[in-house]
């Protein structure tokens, strides 16, 4: 009897420490990029067994995320972490076109148009750009200008606060202007073709809506990208 009793009070207590040791049990996510030099990812650490790790991939100006090592595409995406794990992110370089992130919104090979031929920007020798997801796509849109594309040398960087968003044709605050305006903006051009009508720019900073003062950063890459001629 005594040793009955002996025998159930160690796998009690053999119970006792197993769920003791799963309580407390913790796993790694170790997260990677394919290439660092393309982008980087966040996320990974020691967690408790089954907490929600999120893993996010940002790529570097002239790349793009695609995928992560399992196929799954979702960037941000959440994991339950039950097991020590790797999560390794596909970043590509981003082909001849026009990138846009604002917020979390992204366009790849977004459409773009120009206009290097009115009189008042040529006087200033700058550029107005609309940029939209496609053709057929009038909204969201942005409006933004290339300072100097007469006058830049390669890796020139100029401050402009004359980009604007809309999201949609009634986008509008109280004086007929589009609600999402820059507060701070960088354009660096390192090369311009007029005759082919080709640029290789970046323009990066902040845009704030006027109504609620949200703001939301703003990449646009162009990439030896060619445009339209704006009407």
């Amino acid at each position: 009897m005594m040793k009955t009793l002996k025998l159930i009070g160690l796998a009690l207590l053999a119970c006792i420490m197993l769920m003791s040791c799963n309580k407390h049990e913790h796993y790694t996510v170790t997260v990677n990029a394919n290439d660092s030099s393309m982008g980087t990812v966040t996320g990974g650490g020691v967690y408790a067994a089954k907490a929600t790790a999120t893993l996010t991939a940002t790529a570097n100006t002239g790349y793009k995320f695609v995928k992560w090592q399992d196929g799954n595409t979702s960037n941000p995406r959440d994991i339950t972490v039950t097991k020590d794990e790797t999560y390794t992110a596909t970043f590509e370089t981003l082909p001849d076109g026009v990138y846009v992130v604002f917020g979390s919104l992204r366009w790849d090979g977004a459409y773009f148009q120009a206009d290097a031929t009115n009189d008042y920007y040529t006087t200033a020798h700058s550029m107005v750009v609309e940029l939209r997801q496609s053709p057929n796509t009038e909204y969201p849109r942005i409006k933004t200008i290339i300072p100097n594309f007469v006058t830049t040398t390669p890796n020139h960087v100029s401050t402009f606060h004359n980009t604007n968003y809309m999201a949609n044709q009634n986008d509008l605050d109280e004086d007929n202007d589009p609600n999402w305006q820059a507060t701070s903006l960088v354009t660096t051009v390192t090369a311009i073709d007029l005759t082919a009508k080709t640029i290789s720019a970046t323009q990066t900073g902040l845009l704030k809506r006027s109504q609620t003062d949200e703001l939301r950063n703003l990449e646009i890459v162009f990439k030896n990208a060619t445009w339209d001629v704006l009407q």
